[in-house]
């Protein structure tokens, strides 16, 4: 399965302190990215709790933890404390469906789905009326 990171969210409140700043710079890079493969998204988690465990060992501050549900679609760094959610950024991963689609393909599917009988029994409703 591949993986599409659509959306990276940073705060500015989190990214006042240099390793906010430097673990946004880091997510940032990532925004738009395709992941080929589960490995690589597992590596690319298991990469930020390394730095987020390496910033909490190396600078002072409150705790960092990183938190990630992949089959919800989000990779989190936010304050350990569960009073405080300023996130210092927050990433959506998305599962890519398919590969790629030529010209043919995406007029095939868009056409056979408008030609399903849910599709034009829509088509026909009336503006804020029911079927």
């Amino acid at each position: 399965m591949k993986y599409f990171v659509s959306k990276v969210t940073t705060y500015s409140v989190q990214g006042k302190t240099k390793r906010g700043a430097l673990l946004q710079k880091v997510a940032q890079e990532f925004e738009n990215v395709l992941l080929p493969s589960d490995l690589e998204l597992k590596l690319l988690v298991k990469k930020f709790a390394d730095l987020v465990a390496a910033l909490n060992e190396t600078s002072k501050g409150k705790p960092l933890k990183l938190d990630a549900d992949l089959y919800k679609g989000w990779i989190i760094v936010k304050p350990a404390s569960p009073y405080n959610d300023n996130f210092v950024f927050d990433m959506t991963v998305r599962r890519v469906k398919e590969g790629f689609m030529n010209r043919s393909q995406v007029s095939y599917t868009f056409y056979s789905l408008i030609e399903d009988q849910t599709v034009r029994d829509l088509m026909k409703q009336e503006k804020g009326g029911a079927v």
